[in-house]
């Protein structure tokens, strides 16, 4: 289908939806992710978990402002109304289907950035971490992705969650060996992976 004047003036609205729906659900999930972080912490004062603590604030603010600028321009512009409009659908289980989404792409996401900091440093406490945290995310969040909400689903969202439960399965063998960070091919596929935790919530909301 070539590209009409309509098509083309209702690109940037159709790209601050995406932004908004991509950035909401990280900040979402990674304000999860950094109040367990924060409890841990608290509650064994390893110097690991308040490192990863910082580190993931400063990402959840940077996702936040960039969620909020992209809401703002969206309201402004009037893309938001039918983007709004399709969150109320199949409720009640349109809330649970977006906060495992959510949840999901967050754990995509620590998991790669984990990797590509264990690729160079093997023995960074903190990564290694954070890479099991992840590890434990995609055997939780992967099964209920697949089993959560009500009809169908969207094909690429159950993709990313039946790969998810595999990675998961694979890092939990690789967990109780103790040897996560040292399988190459593993950290590999984790990396790979990483952009997915953007296509994600693109596909919860199709």
């Amino acid at each position: 289908m070539p590209f009409d004047a309509l098509m083309l003036s209702r690109l940037p609205g159709g790209i601050l939806v995406a932004m908004l729906v991509v950035f909401a659900s990280l900040a979402l999930g990674l304000a999860g992710y950094v109040a367990v972080l924060d409890g841990l912490w608290r509650a064994t004062r390893r110097e690991a978990f308040l490192g990863l603590r910082r580190f993931w604030a400063k990402a959840l603010l940077v996702v936040l402002g960039i969620a909020v600028i992209a809401a703002a321009a969206g309201a402004a512009t009037g893309a938001l109304g039918p983007t709004l409009a399709a969150a109320t659908d199949r409720f009640p289980y349109r809330p649970a289907e977006l906060v495992v989404s959510a949840l999901l792409a967050t754990a995509l996401a620590v998991g790669a950035v984990s990797a590509a900091r264990l690729r160079k440093e093997p023995d960074e406490v903190a990564s290694c971490l954070a890479l099991k945290m992840a590890i434990g995310m995609f055997v939780i969040c992967a099964p209920l992705e697949l089993t959560v909400g009500h009809g169908s689903r969207p094909e690429l969202i159950l993709g990313v969650a039946a790969a998810a439960a595999v990675l998961g399965v694979w890092g939990g063998v690789l967990c109780w060996r103790g040897t996560p960070e040292r399988s190459r091919l593993f950290l590999a596929v984790c990396l790979l992976m990483g952009p997915l935790a953007l296509v994600t919530p693109l596909a919860e909301w199709s």
